[in-house]
């Protein structure tokens, strides 16, 4: 029996992992932080290899061995998108051939579908802001694992909210894919579909790096603050702005919160030095989905 999928497979690492490090047998995984009641070792064995669904409870028992809760609790997130893909998949029949992910932008009934069908397991986003305060231009690297086989259309959604004007974002592919179509809205919000330069699977051994610019023809400054809300399967972000003189923030913080609201207050120990290329950078990990992420700054 192999494991469900190459996300299933991942969490089991990581808890097989967890268990060995902490010195406790597949038969002494406790149900609860005391007591005697716990997990059947055959159950254990099948969930490390990827076999079966853990359940929460199970999940948090490895947290209390010592594991690290917002990595187990992402690699938990896309092993649940992982199943409910696979399920999707089932349902659609035999006649469906297992291929669920669309082969074509005709086929892309709305963008929440299509992302059904692969995880942004890793971004990274280098904005360049020109000497008025405006962002100029954004670099964006984003690291995709297939949920759905045969996975070939990647879509990202972009707003500049300080310009709301239609023409002010262009999108401009650069490795790994090219632009299909931009769907612009009467704000100038961009949605993007691009085609992989090939298929992604769910049985990849590693994720496919895709890499585009993103363009803004506007010289009014930004809004004070860069924003990531995390997904699920959302596993890092990484963030560095290059400021241009005279348009140099007085002050740059990071925050990693649950509420929007809260990024707005920067907290002691967050400030950011700046670099001498004028960059400020920071990389968030172990993302917990819902979560906002990002740096704050004042001009």
């Amino acid at each position: 029996m192999k494991a469900i999928s190459a996300a299933h497979l991942r969490l089991g690492d990581e808890l097989r992992r967890v268990r060995k490090t902490s010195g406790v047998s597949t038969r002494h995984v406790q149900k609860q932080p005391s007591g005697d009641d716990c997990f059947s070792s055959g159950h254990i064995s099948l969930v490390e290899n990827g076999r079966t669904v853990p359940s929460p409870e199970l999940i948090d028992a490895y947290v209390r061995l010592a594991g690290d809760g917002a990595r187990l609790r992402t690699l938990y997130a896309q092993m649940l998108a992982a199943s409910a893909s696979a399920g999707r998949r089932r349902r659609a029949g035999p006649e469906a051939g297992g291929i669920s992910a669309p082969q074509s932008l005709e086929e892309v009934t709305s963008r929440a579908e299509l992302q059904r069908h692969y995880l942004v397991e890793r971004n990274t986003a280098e904005y360049q802001f020109g000497p008025e305060g405006a962002i100029a231009s954004v670099d964006h690297t984003a690291f995709l694992r297939a949920t759905s086989p045969s996975v070939r259309i990647y879509c990202a959604g972009h707003s500049y909210p300080a310009d709301s004007r239609p023409g002010v974002l262009t999108v401009v592919p650069e490795d790994a894919v090219s632009l299909i179509t931009t769907r612009e809205s009467i704000t100038g919000a961009v949605q993007s579909y691009f085609e992989l330069d090939h298929p992604l699977e769910p049985t990849d051994a590693e994720p496919s790096v895709i890499r585009y610019r993103l363009r803004v023809n506007s010289k009014v400054r930004s809004a004070p603050h860069l924003r990531f809300h995390a997904e699920l399967g959302n596993q890092s972000v990484t963030l560095r702005t290059r400021f241009t003189a005279p348009a140099i923030p007085a002050t740059v913080w990071w925050f990693a919160v649950p509420n929007v609201v809260d990024a707005e207050y920067p907290q002691p120990g967050n400030e950011l030095e700046r670099g001498p290329d004028g960059t400020y950078f920071r990389a968030f990990d172990h993302l917990l989905p819902g979560w906002c992420y990002g740096l704050g700054w004042v001009w």
